[in-house]
Formats: C-alpha cells, structure tokens, sequence
C-alpha cells in the first residue's frame, strides 16, 4: 500500500481542520442513521493509479457546503454542495499525490449522491479507509490502489 492510514489521517485532518476550520474526532464508523451520501472521487495516475474518495452524509456535506461558501447550510444551493465536497476530495487527493512517487496526474472531482445500499462500505485488501466524525456525523476518506493495464492489484 502505497498510504498509510496514519498519512492519510494527517492529510485529511490537516485539509479539514486548518484549511476549513472543521472540527474532526476519530472514530471507526460512518454516521448509522445517514440514508444518503454525497461523494467526491479524484484519481492519481502515474507510476500507480489510485482513488481518493469523501463519503460525507447528505446533512454534513450541507454543513460543510455553509463552511466553505459562508453561507447558511440549510438554503445552500446543491451545485455548491457539490462543488464544496469535490474541493475537500481534490485538496485530499492532491494531498497525496504528494506523496507518490514519480511523475502523476490528479483528475479532476467527481461528485455523486448515493444512498447508503448503493455504496460499498466494506474494506478491501487495496483500501485504506479511515473515519471521522464532524458535527456529530460520521463520514469515511477511502484511499484505493487500482490495477494498472497488464499488472493485478
């Protein structure tokens, strides 16, 4: 793996509580009662192909959405919530584009709402996940190697 969760703990902390000024605690599960998700991917491609995603509760990415624009989070217009978690996934992932090695590209966001059952939770051997909870809120910051062409993840 390429990120540890620890790295990836820092990056996500330092984008979100000095860069946002967002209050984050560890915890080890996404919000239980949330139904709907709106979530930001970018990939890096380089020498290895990965994705960064945020998979932030409707209500929290709403909240987040307020923060970012200064704006009150429950008239905020949903191109702005979109617009503000792809920017938490984009500085995330250029985070940690950083810290490949070699010569990488970071696409740009990729923003979509899903509902819970329709989101795969579950870690894989090529995932880091790690959780935070923000606002009372828990959401999840997904770091996943790809297969490149012609090689096996």
């Amino acid at each position: 793996m390429l990120i540890t969760e620890d790295a990836l703990r820092e990056l996500t902390t330092n984008c979100c509580t000095e860069m946002l000024q967002l209050d984050l605690a560890p915890t080890n599960e996404v919000d239980g009662a949330a139904d709907e998700f709106v979530v930001g991917t970018v990939r890096i491609v380089g020498n290895s192909c990965s994705d960064l995603q945020v998979a932030v509760p409707s209500q929290l990415s709403r909240y987040i959405a307020g923060v970012m624009f200064d704006s009150d989070a429950q008239t905020i217009d949903p191109s702005e919530i979109s617009d503000a978690i792809g920017e938490v996934a984009n500085i995330i992932g250029g985070s940690v584009k950083g810290l490949v090695e070699g010569e990488s590209q970071l696409s740009l966001p990729e923003v979509t709402t899903v509902s819970r059952r329709d989101y795969d939770f579950k870690r894989s051997d090529h995932c880091v996940d790690i959780h935070f909870k923000c606002e009372g809120q828990g959401f999840l910051v997904r770091y996943t190697e790809l297969a490149m062409a012609g090689t096996s993840a």
